[in-house]
């Protein structure tokens, strides 16, 4: 009988989306605003940020790390307004004129989208359209503000595509009191987050994974930081695609525009004497990544043994997914040095002041990449290091997935330098670019 009730259930989704399914020629929208001559306002523009290289600390050779060279590409942030247009929650696409229009910033050729990763459409680069399998409710709004995204439920995400929209938004006054199309459902923590900022209390408009919004007047800004949800390669073949930067995109200047007014009232010195008793400064910290906290895997198989020698190093050990959104703030304040296995989490230096070290611990393989944090952190104006560890067969199915352990040894390493980076900050006598890249460490 169950068999039954799912083949009924496959079989009437086939035909439900072969019915509804909507295809469409895919345009680059900044190409369409050219060519139909739509006005662009052109907030910040694309830059190339500028910071010191990671260091790699690690015991094999398995990655390529001599193209991070320190810079990051920061995205130009352009603003449109579009009348009569059709927006798909969980996607960037726009529909108009019987077009999906989609950020340039997206290159479908080499980024999968979300939406075919969870089979409600597909994208053809070859033949330039995209089919989409919406649903069937459709929403109905005069005017409107998009933060949807393809990965928003994401914490990282959030912070560094839908916040950084939301702050540069709030920096308009001709757009005061538009409403805002969100995502839904996404995690409390995050919508508390978006509640924290929106002190003008404009009003949300949930909007489920593909659903279908038709607005009368749409605004819209391109990404200030841009990570697809998968590379193309991996989603058709399953290997691995070519480490590349510019797969990760971060507004140097949005990020700093968001950190700004997140901090405006946390470190005023009222706020700071309502604190009783006074807050802990730490400046040493570990992050846990707990298995309850992540729905992709990537453990630390020996996270005891690694925070008891961190503990022994004068680490403070916190479980920061159990804060709430401000608690998470004001966790990383006084930090100068803080540790953590590879995930969400380290978005929180979004909101540190520049100029703390970050040691991540992170599994490595071929063709790994790490970029991403390499990038994020360059905008942030961190130094970061890496602790490259090898994975284990626990974790997830998939290679980014899998869990990992580190070595002791090669810890106990990564702090040092970190200290003694931290001494040359505190007495001003950091080492050029130059001379930090001649002191990668590798240890044989």
């Amino acid at each position: 009988m169950a068999r039954a009730k799912g083949q009924w259930r496959r079989a009437r989704r086939f035909v439900l989306e072969r019915a509804m399914t909507e295809t469409y020629p895919l345009v680059e929208l900044e190409s369409h605003a050219a060519t139909q001559s739509l006005p662009v306002r052109k907030l910040i523009p694309a830059e190339r940020t500028q910071g010191n290289p990671p260091i790699f600390i690690r015991a094999e050779e398995l990655c390529d790390v001599s193209g991070y060279d320190g810079s990051e590409p920061s995205p130009e942030i352009n603003l449109f307004e579009l009348d009569d247009v059709t927006v798909v929650g969980r996607t960037e696409f726009i529909i108009k004129d019987g077009k999906a229009l989609y950020p340039g910033i997206i290159d479908p050729a080499l980024d999968a989208f979300m939406m075919e990763i969870e089979n409600r459409g597909r994208v053809d680069p070859d033949a330039g359209k995209v089919h989409i399998f919406p649903r069937a409710a459709i929403l109905q709004v005069d005017r409107a503000i998009s933060l949807l995204g393809q990965c928003n439920g994401n914490y990282a995400h959030w912070i560094t595509e839908v916040l950084t929209r939301f702050t540069l938004i709030e920096e308009l006054p001709e757009f005061e009191g538009v409403p805002l199309l969100v995502d839904h459902p996404v995690h409390e923590k995050l919508l508390d987050a978006l509640d924290f900022l929106n002190v003008s209390r404009r009003r949300i408009i949930d909007v489920l994974p593909y659903q279908k919004v038709r607005v009368g007047r749409l605004i819209y800004m391109s990404p200030p930081s841009m990570t697809p949800p998968e590379t193309r390669k991996f989603f058709a073949t399953g290997e691995l695609a070519p480490p590349r930067p510019e797969q990760f995109h971060f507004s140097a200047q949005a990020l700093a525009k968001l950190r700004e007014r997140t901090l405006q009232d946390f470190l005023s010195p009222d706020a700071e004497e309502s604190y009783d008793p006074p807050r802990e400064k730490n400046k040493r910290i570990f992050l846990r990544r707990q298995p309850v906290s992540t729905g992709n895997g990537r453990l630390l198989r020996n996270a005891d043994a690694v925070e008891q020698v961190l503990e022994e190093m004068g680490f403070t050990g916190i479980d920061i997914a159990d804060h709430s959104f401000e608690g998470q703030v004001m966790a990383v304040q006084d930090v100068e040095i803080v540790v953590s296995p590879i995930g969400a989490a380290l978005a929180n230096l979004v909101f540190r002041e520049p100029g703390c070290i970050a040691v991540i611990l992170t599994p490595h393989y071929e063709k790994a990449t790490f970029y991403y944090f390499a990038n994020l952190m360059t905008a942030l104006g961190h130094d970061l290091i890496f602790v490259l560890g090898p994975q284990t067969r626990h974790g997830g199915a998939s290679v980014y997935n899998r869990d990992f352990r580190i070595s002791i040894r090669l810890l106990k390493q990564a702090v040092r330098k970190a200290i003694e980076v931290a001494h040359e900050k505190r007495t001003k006598v950091r080492p050029s670019i130059g001379i930090v890249q001649q002191e990668k460490v590798n240890v044989k």
